[in-house]
Order: C-alpha cells, then structure tokens, then sequence
C-alpha cells in the first residue's frame, strides 16, 4: 500500500484524504486525492461510475422507465383546462388519480382511480362529484385512512369556492363537501396529509390574505376550529404544501409587490393550524410567481418561476425554522420560459418537474437536500 501523507492536499481541492480521518480533521474528507473533481464539494454526475462528491454514491440517471402510459378510463371527453384538472398521489405502491371527465349528459363529473406503476386498475374510477361549470386547479392528498380531493369551482365572476371530499380508498365517500369562499383565479386550493389528518390552503375570497385549515380524516374541521389567515401572503397566485413530519410548510407568491416584483413566502403551520415561523425572498422577476414545495427529510425544497413567460426557475431549501439552508439560486441547463413547477420528494433531496413553454416540453430534474441540480438525461416529452 502507498504511504499517505496527511500533511499534503496532493489535488489542492481543499480536501485531505479520507484515509487521514481523525478527531479534529474536519477536512479529511477527500475519497480521491488524486482527482480535484473529486470531493464532498463537487457536483455528482448520475451514471458516470464515479463517485464525485464522496457520498458513497453514484445515482442513477432520472429518465423514464417506459413509454407514456395511456390510461383507458372510458372516458367520453376532457373538459376545458383538464391539464388543471388532473392531480396525483401515491401511497404503499400506488397510485391515486383525480380527474375531470366532461359526461355525456354535459355535465362535468370529478373521479379518482386507484393505478399500479404500470398502469393497470387497481380500484375505480369512482364518482367523486359532478357539477354544471367544471373543475379548475385539482389537487390530491392519500392518508391511510383515506384519499383527500381538493378543487375550485369554474363558476361565476368576481369569485370561486374551494371544496373538499374525503373517501376511503375504496371510494366511499366521508363526512360532507367542505367549502370555503377563494378568489377569483385560475388555480385551486392545495391538500397534504399528516397523521393529524388533512392541511388545506387556499387563497381568501377578497385575497386579503392565504388561508389555511386543518381537516380530520373524514373531512370535517375540529371542533371549534377556525381558519388561520396567513398574514403578509395575500395572494391570486399557485399555493402549494407539503408536510415536514411536524409542521405543514405552505408555499406561495405574494401579491403585494415593489416595483413589480412579487416576493415568495413559505410559512410553517402546525398540525393545530396555528402560524409557525416564515421564510420570505423577495422575488428575482417583475411576473406573477407560480411556487411549489416539497419535505426532503431535511428541509422544504422550494422552487418558483416568474409565472407564463418567465425567463429562469428557482430553487431554494428552507429549515423548519425559517432559516435558509440552501439561498436561492436559478436553476442553470435547458430552462426556457419555464411554467409553474411541481414538486415532489425524493430520497436526500426532491423532484422538481416543469414544463417549457417555448417548446411543450415536459423536464424532470433532481434537487438534492444540498442543492445539487440534477436534470434527467433527456426530456419526459
């Protein structure tokens, strides 16, 4: 074996060798010393056979595992804005899908269908409600006990309702339809499970403020319960939420700005639906930001674009307590006038999925938990 000499940084990356490792070498960190691309510093490249930043790790590359599934629901027709009207979660191996279905009789029916990774039915569709107006901004929540649906009405000028269902996975229907009065818009309210049961966030009907309440599992509101108003988040924007294992963190634009630019804001909500602590950033882009949000094991992973036309995708990783563990930063590669992002969580990091408005096409990256960008080796479409 060759002699290690700890004194000497022989790639002068700033690292020493592993093999040095001892009480009070914070530096001695360096899984090849002979490599300065190589150090816990340096960007991890999926796929490549070598393990660049010293995790023990060499990810695979984000890509499809197949072709686009096409789904034979049976259904007649997908209403106007159905691209709003689909949501997702999954839960033990499978997949839930909420969707707007345009009926026969004219009517506009919201069902959910239970899905295995390859596509096949597991359990519906089944009927969640119907309406004469349409659905706009689904969202979709799945507990143990029970599958949580949230939307918005199409319906009506100067304001729009948001609505709650729970069900069991088997489609009977809990509790009664929650409803509250939301702002007139185009996006609908937002849904995560904890085991307290449901979070939801919407925005106020006169936008004086983003609202959020905690539900049972059954869908109904704990007794004596009263919406918390999320001051300093008036907002006509996208809201997005995700829990952390202790506290709700609802992501979203704010509508009050400076000189055109709309600041970005997470607030931290406890399983009882009272305030926690904030975290805001004061916007990078003169537009309408479009936020999403998700739990890494370590912090919400927070990402934003200046809305239709935007020209850069953000990112930025907050701790529960507010404290900023990665600053924001745009996300560099093939973004081009990105639209609203999703998020999702993965292990050590999130996922971050947006799709390109100057060519339809739909990108998937992975953010890792120190906010390392990783995009998917080619497009999803």
């Amino acid at each position: 074996d060759l002699e290690v000499d700890c004194d000497i940084d022989l790639d002068e990356d700033g690292h020493l060798p592993v093999e040095c490792d001892a009480p009070g070498c914070a530096s001695c960190d360096d899984c090849d010393d002979g490599d300065p691309a190589i150090n816990p510093e340096a960007t991890e490249l999926c796929d490549s056979g070598v393990d660049e930043d010293c995790d023990g790790n060499d990810p695979a590359a984000l890509g499809p595992l197949g072709a686009p599934l096409l789904l034979d629901l049976g259904l007649e027709e997908l209403p106007v804005f159905s691209g709003s009207s689909i949501a997702l979660a999954a839960l033990e191996g499978e997949i839930a899908l909420a969707f707007a279905d345009a009926t026969a009789a004219g009517a506009v029916a919201l069902r959910v269908v239970r899905l295995a990774p390859d596509g096949a039915i597991v359990h519906g569709p089944f009927l969640v409600t119907e309406t004469a107006e349409g659905f706009v901004g689904l969202d979709l929540a799945w507990g143990p006990p029970a599958l949580g649906v949230a939307w918005a009405d199409w319906s009506g000028p100067g304001f729009r309702t948001s609505y709650f269902q729970a069900a069991t996975p088997e489609g009977d229907l809990l509790g009664t339809q929650w409803e509250q009065a939301m702002a007139l818009g185009y996006f609908g309210p937002a849904v995560e499970w904890s085991p307290e049961g449901f979070g939801i966030a919407w925005c106020g009907a006169e936008r004086e403020a983003l609202r959020f309440e905690t539900l049972r599992s059954d869908g109904s509101p704990p007794d004596g319960a009263v919406p918390l108003a999320i001051v300093g988040s008036t907002t006509g924007f996208p809201v997005s939420i995700a829990w952390s294992g202790s506290v709700f963190g609802v992501a979203s634009g704010d509508e009050a700005s400076v000189g055109g630019i709309h600041p970005i804001a997470l607030q931290g909500v406890s399983p009882e639906g009272a305030g926690g602590a904030t975290w805001r950033f004061e916007g990078s882009e003169p537009t309408n930001p479009h936020a999403a949000v998700a739990w890494t094991g370590g912090s919400f992973g927070v990402a934003w674009t200046g809305g239709f036309g935007a020209a850069a995708l953000h990112v930025a990783l907050v701790d529960e307590a507010g404290g900023e563990v990665v600053s924001p930063f745009a996300v560099e590669g093939d973004v081009e006038e990105p639209s609203r992002p999703r998020a999702a969580p993965a292990a050590g990091g999130f996922l971050l999925q947006w799709n390109e408005m100057s060519t339809g096409t739909l990108r998937l990256a992975f953010v890792s938990d120190a906010g390392v960008v990783s995009p998917a080796a080619a497009p999803l479409s």
